[in-house]
Parts: C-alpha cells; sequence; structure tokens
C-alpha cells in the first residue's frame, strides 16, 4: 500500500491516474474551447454546453490534489535510477512541485474568476457551487481568467514534458521508471 524505494502504492497510482485522466479531460475541453467563434451559428451553444463539463472536472482536480498532497508528503517517493544525471533528477522535482501547485491554482481560479462574474456553476450540472467572491467584478473576473488560461497551457506544457520522459525513459533508457508508477 504504502510507497518504497522502488515503486509507488497502489494510493498513488489510484491518484496519479485519476488526476491525469481529470486533467486530460479537462484540458481537452478547454482545448476543444479554442476551436470555437463566438460569431459561429452553434458555436456559443456548444460552448455553454461543455462549460458545466470542464468546471466539474477541474473541481474533481482539485478534490482529488487535495487528497494526494498529505499521500505526497508523507510517504517516500520511489528514487529515480542511479544513473540519472543530477541536472534531469533536479528537473523532475521542480516540474512535479510546479504540476502540484499548478493543479491546486488552475480549478481555484477558474472557481474565483466564475465568481467574480457573479455567477456559481454547478458540479455535475446539479450542484450549485457556493461563490467564492461575494460582489461582482467583471474586470477582475477577465484578469482571473487570463492567468487561468495562460496557466492552463503551461501546465498542458509541463504534462507533455512529463509525459515524454515517462516515454522516453520507458522506450529509450528502458530503465523501467514507468513501472514504478503503473499498476
Amino acid at each position: 500500500m504504502r510507497n518504497t524505494a522502488s515503486a509507488h502504492g497502489w494510493p498513488a497510482k489510484l491518484m496519479h491516474w485519476l488526476t491525469a485522466a481529470l486533467m486530460l479531460a479537462t484540458l481537452a475541453i478547454a482545448v476543444y474551447f479554442t476551436t470555437l467563434e463566438e460569431k459561429t451559428p452553434g458555436d456559443p451553444q456548444r460552448y455553454f454546453a461543455w462549460m458545466p463539463w470542464h468546471k466539474t472536472f477541474g473541481f474533481l482536480v482539485l478534490c482529488v490534489v487535495v487528497l494526494r498532497m498529505p499521500w505526497f508528503l508523507a510517504n517516500l517517493r520511489p528514487e529515480l535510477p542511479s544513473v540519472t544525471p543530477r541536472w534531469q533528477r533536479f528537473l523532475a522535482h521542480v516540474t512535479h512541485w510546479v504540476l502540484y501547485a499548478a493543479m491546486l491554482a488552475l480549478p481555484l481560479l477558474g472557481w474565483l474568476g466564475t465568481s467574480a462574474q457573479q455567477s456559481s456553476f454547478k458540479l455535475f450540472t446539479l450542484w450549485a457551487m457556493p461563490r467564492l467572491l461575494d460582489r461582482k467584478d467583471v474586470p477582475l473576473s477577465e484578469k482571473i481568467y487570463a492567468v487561468h488560461v495562460y496557466l492552463g497551457w503551461t501546465v498542458a506544457a509541463l504534462i507533455a514534458l512529463h509525459v515524454a520522459a515517462a516515454c522516453w525513459h520507458q522506450w529509450v533508457k528502458r530503465d523501467g521508471l514507468l513501472r514504478r508508477m503503473w499498476f
């Protein structure tokens, strides 16, 4: 159950892959939004049809990461292969911490941006979530959303780097690194 020096325990694996699935779903919807145009018939309706799901998946990411952080902090992390250069160890360490921070910040920024528009969102299109701000401030909302979008693209790039590194270790280095996080 707990992490060892050579592999992650099943709770860490489950939370990792659940986070990955939720992040990919959230980012996929966000990328879909970039294909929509305001004046194209049907596009605003598609945007508003998918937005609750983007927000729901984002909120679920926040929940999983809040549960995941204590596990991450309290458990041993498997060591990288001994032949891993120091700069790669440093980059892996920094990337993980930045991803954790971003997985907390992105949903919170989205929630704040929605709250600043004096609206709430419905989790699974059913349950209205509380607003984090008590007043409407559209300029603030626009600024928050700008940071949210910028951070979202940064996270997409970091995820691509993370996946590329895992693939490189698995199929080029063949050092068994991916096996530590696989079931």
